[in-house]
C-alpha cells in the first residue's frame, strides 16, 4: 500500500484532535493496516472509506483526507491512515536513499561528515581517556555565554529532545502513535525555526519506528540507533548553546551555484526508492578530472515509478535524451549549475546538448577504476569505481578482490526492491574468476564503521558492472546497470582461476557488547538495563572493555547502567529529577563516544 506522504503538522494536529477514548485504540487500529485496501485514492479501513486528495504530491491540509464515517473528521480512520503514511519532507532530498548525490535521507539537512567538536578515541594498547560522562555531554538546560541560538530555536530542539528521550524510555514497543505524534510536532517546529538537520533526523526516526512496528523488511535497528543519536546530538548542541549554527542548522534546500562549462560522460543508472515515499532514477556522470556528477528524477511515488523515471526525458537542456539513454551517452553543458554534491541544476539559463558517450574500457575512464584501499573509505556514500575479480559468494553477497588482493563484499542495494538486482548478483557470484569493472557505494553507516575499526573487508552496494571478462551485446554498450539490465550466464566468461578471498583472522569486536546495549535501549527501552540480572552482565562487559584497554567505553557503559536504574524518591514520595533526561544524556554520551571512535582515522 503506497500512500502519499503526509505533512507532519497535519498528522500531529489530527492525533491531538482525537478524543482520548479513540486515541487509546489507535495503535490497535494501525496494527491492522496490512489489511487495508488502497485504490484510486481511496483507502478502505474496516468498512470506512478515506479519500485522499494530495496537493503537490503530499497530504498537507485536513481537506486532503476525508472519511465517510459519522465521527469524521475526529475519527480513527483518518488518524490511522495518516499514522501509516510516509512523512512528507520539504522535497525528495529528505528521502532515505533518494538523494541523488548519494547521501542518506535527509543528509542534505546536515552533512554526514558533520561531527560535534571534540577528541576522538583510538584503539590499541594506550587509549586516550575521555572526561567523565557528565563533562562530555552537558546538561541541555544549562546556560552559556554568547549563546548563538534564539529561544524559539532552543524550544523546538527541547521538544524533540523530550520526544526522543521518551523513545529511549519506552523502547519501540512503547513508541506508539502518541510518541510519534510528539516527534512529528517537533519536526514541524524545527522546520519553522530552520533547524533542518534536526527535522530531517527526527523524520527518519519516525520512519524507522513505523517500520519496526509494522515488521517491515527495510527496518534496520542500527540505522534507527544512528538516527536517534543524530536527533539527540543536534538537539543537545542547540539547547546547550555549544553548537555553531553553520554546522548544526543544515539547509532546507540544496543550493545550486554556477560551475561553468562541462563535458560529461554517462557512467551508470541507479534506481532509487525511499521509505519516505519517493522513487525514481539517478544518472551518474563523470568529467575529465574524474569528479562525479548526477542528474535525477526522484518524486513522490513507489517502486512503480522507477521504470517510468528511467524512461522520462532529462530536464536539463533540450537533449531529447531519457535518463536511461543519458547513462550511456555524453553531455556538453554551458552555464551549468550544481550543488556541492555534484547534482546538476536545470535552470532556464543552463544549456546542454547531446554528445558521444565514453566506454568504460577507454583510457580516459579505465584509469579511474582503482583499488579498494583508495576508494572504499570516506565520509560520504558517493559511488566508488573499482577493478575487481570475483572469488565466490557468501550468503547473498558476492566476494571479490582488487588487483592488490584486498577483499570486498558486494550486495544488493538496501531493500532490494527489484528481483532483477538479486538475480544479477547470483549470476555474478556463480562465476568465480570473473574480472570486472564495478561501480558501487558503501552501505549506509559503513562509510567509516566497525569493519574498518577491526580491519575486516567492507561491504558495498553494487550499482553497475562492465568491462573485464563481460561479453555483452552491443546494445548494452559495455556495461550493465544491475537495477535495470538483466545479465545472462553467457555474458560472463571468466578468463582465469578464482583468487583466494582474504581470510580475516579470528577477530573479536571489543565494542560488540557495548553496541548491543545501545541498540537494546532503543529497541526495549529502560527496562533492558534495569531488570534483575542485567546489571551484573553489564558490569562484566565493562570489565572486558577495560581488559581491551577501552577504559572510557567501560566508564560510559556503567554510567548508562546507573542512569537506567529506577528513579529515586524524596521523603515525600516524589520523583527526584527527570529520569528520562538522565537516561537520554547517558545514552547520548555513550553513543557519541562510539561514533567518534569508529570514525577516527587509523
Amino acid at each position: 500500500m503506497n500512500l502519499p506522504p503526509a505533512d507532519p503538522l497535519l498528522v500531529a494536529q489530527t492525533l491531538e484532535a482525537l478524543p482520548a477514548r479513540l486515541r487509546q485504540r489507535l495503535d490497535a487500529t494501525v496494527s491492522g493496516a496490512s489489511g487495508w485496501i488502497h485504490a484510486d485514492g481511496v483507502v478502505d479501513v474496516g468498512g470506512a472509506h478515506v479519500t485522499l486528495t494530495p496537493e503537490n504530491g503530499a497530504l498537507r491540509q485536513a481537506e486532503n483526507v476525508r472519511c465517510d464515517c459519522l465521527l469524521a473528521p475526529a475519527c480513527l480512520h483518518r488518524a490511522g491512515v495518516l499514522s501509516v503514511a510516509p512523512v512528507a519532507g520539504s522535497g525528495p532530498d529528505d528521502a532515505r536513499g533518494g538523494a541523488p548525490g548519494g547521501t542518506r535521507g535527509g543528509e542534505l539537512d546536515g552533512q554526514p561528515g558533520d561531527r560535534p567538536d571534540g577528541e576522538s578515541g583510538g584503539s590499541g594498547g594506550s587509549e586516550k581517556v575521555f572526561p567523565a560522562a557528565d563533562s562530555m555531554i552537558r546538561d541541555p538546560s544549562g546556560d552559556v555565554a554568547e549563546d548563538p541560538w534564539k529561544p524559539a530555536e532552543k524550544a523546538a530542539a527541547q521538544a524533540l529532545w523530550r520526544a526522543a528521550a521518551q523513545v529511549l524510555e519506552a523502547g519501540l514497543a512503547g513508541a506508539g502513535v502518541a510518541v510519534q505524534g510528539r516527534l512529528l510536532a517537533g519536526v514541524h517546529q524545527a522546520r519553522l525555526r530552520t533547524l533542518h538537520r534536526l527535522a530531517a533526523a527526527a523524520t527518519r526516526v519516525v520512519t524507522g519506528i513505523r517500520q519496526a512496528r509494522s515488521d517491515a523488511a527495510a527496518f534496520s535497528l542500527p540505522q534507527l540507533t544512528a538516527d536517534l543519536l543524530e536527533v539527540l546530538s543536534v538537539a543537545h548542541a542547540v539547547i546547550s548553546g555549544t553548537g555553531r549554527p553553520e554546522e548544526w542548522r543544515g539547509t532546507a534546500r540544496t543550493v545550486y551555484a554556477p560551475v561553468g562549462g562541462l563535458r560529461l560522460a554517462g557512467l551508470c543508472l541507479e534506481p532509487v526508492i525511499s521509505s519516505a515515499g519517493y522513487a525514481g532514477a539517478v544518472v551518474w556522470l563523470t568529467d575529465a578530472e574524474g569528479r562525479l556528477w548526477s542528474v535525477s528524477d526522484v518524486k513522490p511515488g513507489g517502486p512503480e515509478r522507477v521504470p517510468s523515471s528511467a524512461a522520462s526525458p532529462v530536464a536539463i537542456g533540450e537533449t531529447g535524451l531519457s535518463h536511461r539513454n543519458l547513462s550511456r551517452a555524453g553531455l556538453i553543458m554551458a552555464s551549468a549549475t550544481a550543488n556541492p554534491d555534484g547534482r546538476l541544476g536545470a535552470g532556464q539559463a543552463v544549456r546542454a546538448v547531446r554528445a558521444a558517450g565514453v566506454a568504460w574500457t577507454e583510457p580516459q575512464l579505465l584509469g579511474r577504476f582503482g583499488r579498494i584501499g583508495g576508494h572504499l573509505h570516506g565520509n560520504n556514500r558517493e559511488p566508488r569505481l573499482l577493478a575487481l575479480t570475483v572469488c565466490g559468494s557468501d550468503r547473498d553477497a558476492v566476494l571479490a578482490v582488487d588487483p592488490a588482493g584486498e577483499g570486498v563484499r558486494l550486495v544488493v542495494p538496501g531493500g532490494g526492491h527489484r528481483q532483477i538486482q538479486r538475480d544479477n548478483l547470483r549470476l555474478i557470484a556463480a562465476r568465480p574468476g570473473l574480472r570486472m569493472l564495478a561501480v558501487a557505494r558503501p552501505l549506509p553507516g559503513e562509510e567509516g564503521g566497525a569493519h574498518r575499526f577491526l580491519g575486516l573487508p567492507g561491504t558495498l552496494e553494487l550499482i553497475a558492472v562492465g568491462g573485464g571478462d563481460l561479453r555483452l551485446p552491443a546494445v548494452m554498450q559495455g556495461r550493465v546497470d544491475v537495477g535495470f539490465d538483466r545479465l545472462s550466464a553467457r555474458f560472463l566468461r571468466p578468463s582465469g582461476p578464482a583468487p583466494q578471498f582474504p581470510q580475516a583472522a579470528e577477530v573479536t569486536d571489543p565494542l560488540a557488547a557495548y553496541r548491543r546495549r545501545l541498540e537494546r535501549v532503543v529497541s526495549g527501552g529502560r527496562r533492558t538495563l534495569s531488570v534483575p540480572g542485567v546489571p551484573r552482565q553489564v558490569r562484566s562487559e565493562a570489565a572486558l572493555l577495560r581488559r581491551e584497554q577501552l577504559g572510557t567505553a567501560a566508564m560510559l557503559l556503567e554510567a548508562l547502567l546507573d542512569a537506567a536504574q529506577p528513579a529515586t524518591h524524596d521523603v515525600f514520595g516524589r520523583l527526584t529529577g527527570d529520569s528520562s533526561t538522565t537516561l537520554a544524556r547517558a545514552w547520548l554520551t555513550a553513543g557519541a563516544y562510539q561514533r567518534e571512535l569508529l570514525s577516527a582515522p587509523y
